[in-house]
This record gives C-alpha cells, sequence and structure tokens, in this order.
C-alpha cells in the first residue's frame, strides 16, 4: 500500500509438504494438493495430519 502503514512490508511464505494418512491402504505419505489422491493406491480417502498450519514467526510494528 504505497503510502500507507504497510509500505515497503515484506510477506514471506514458506510452504512444507502436506503429510497425509490413507485409509484405504493404511499409510502415511505425502500429498502435493490438500484434496489429492494417495500416490500409493490412488484412493480419495485421505486425511491431512500436517502441513497445514499456519504460523506467524516474527512481526514488526513501529
Amino acid at each position: 500500500m504505497q503510502g500507507g502503514l504497510a509500505e515497503g512490508a515484506v510477506l514471506d511464505i514458506i510452504e512444507l509438504p502436506i503429510d497425509a494418512w490413507c485409509m484405504q491402504c493404511a499409510k502415511t505419505t505425502v500429498v502435493k494438493e490438500r484434496f489429492d489422491a494417495c500416490p500409493d493406491c490412488g484412493s480419495y480417502q485421505v486425511q491431512i495430519t500436517g502441513g497445514d498450519e499456519l504460523r506467524v514467526k516474527e512481526m514488526e510494528v513501529d
């Protein structure tokens, strides 16, 4: 926002791998997108177990 409080602000997003549990083949795996199929068996019965967190690591305000 030019001329505003956020001028010069930087947003760094670090993407983590999406860990998932496949209910069909009972394996822990990594998927590329939230609604992808299990790469091992092709089932869409996949529960996300990690990688969808959001954490603000640092914020400076003047």
